[in-house]
């Protein structure tokens, strides 16, 4: 199948984002993947570039909300609902069932991973944050939110991803010091 149309069709709702880097984040991932994996299916690709597809909807979550008890909360009904709005789209245009079946796993575990692909996917999703994300994150929410949003995502990385992520350098040179000095101490 061509993945051109479904393609257009995640940059569409992503772009719809409050966060201005989330289509690059999203094609960063898919780059990733085929770094980390370069025979990756177009499951894996759709997964990739459909992980966050839920922030350029209306109804997309806030993460500040009450009525999220933790972060994992958080990421757990933002991958389901991910997982809803591809599943949706793909059926819309009759992908075959066990690709449909195979995109809505890797979504759902994309943020904690779990078998080889979804490790994959996470690990890229991760990657891309550092590559595509950081930088605004820095500038939107200060030095103590990166030092711990590093943390978290540098943790959650495969030891080969986190020798990737460790080569990335930044513009900000202020983030640039932070980043070293906390990818350096874990």
């Amino acid at each position: 199948m061509d993945i051109k149309k479904i393609e257009e069709e995640i940059k569409n709702i992503i772009s719809k984002s409050p966060f201005k880097t989330d289509w690059a984040h999203a094609k960063s991932t898919r780059k990733w993947v085929m770094k980390l994996k370069p025979d990756a299916d177009i499951s894996l690709q759709i997964a990739a570039l459909a992980h966050d597809i839920e922030r350029g909807l209306k109804s997309s979550l806030d993460k500040s909300s009450k009525k999220f008890d933790n972060y994992k909360d958080y990421k757990k009904i933002h991958s389901e609902k991910s997982a809803k709005i591809i599943v949706d789209l793909l059926n819309k245009h009759n992908y075959e069932k066990d690709v449909i079946s195979k995109v809505k796993e890797l979504v759902l575990k994309h943020e904690f991973g779990g078998d080889f692909e979804s490790d994959i996917l996470k690990d890229a999703d991760s990657i891309s944050f550092f590559e595509e994300n950081l930088e605004l994150y820095f500038i939107e929410f200060g030095e103590d939110k990166t030092r711990k949003k590093i943390n978290f995502m540098f943790g959650r990385i495969s030891p080969k991803g986190q020798e990737l992520v460790k080569e990335l350098n930044f513009k900000n040179e202020r983030l640039n010091l932070i980043f070293k000095e906390e990818i350096l101490k874990i």
